[in-house]
């Protein structure tokens, strides 16, 4: 019994840090944003909240902050 918590609890640990992984590298467009507080953050987290799980939203998102930051 004692050896079922143990990976219980590994695996519980493991599905967490994926979970949240996962969550920052779908936040990145507005991550970055955000950092570099930039003029369109409330369009690009819209974008990347909305239709970021799109991979298309994801990259439109990511595309307006980097050329955004070049012209500035």
């Amino acid at each position: 019994m004692e050896n079922y918590t143990k990976a219980l609890f590994i695996a519980i640990f493991i599905v967490i840090s994926i979970v949240l992984i996962l969550i920052t590298l779908y936040f990145i467009p507005s991550i970055i944003a955000i950092k570099k507080r930039h003029k369109d953050l409330s369009k690009i987290l819209m974008i990347n909240t909305f239709l970021g799980w799109t991979i298309v939203g994801w990259i439109i998102s990511l595309v307006i902050v980097i050329n955004k930051q070049k012209k500035e």
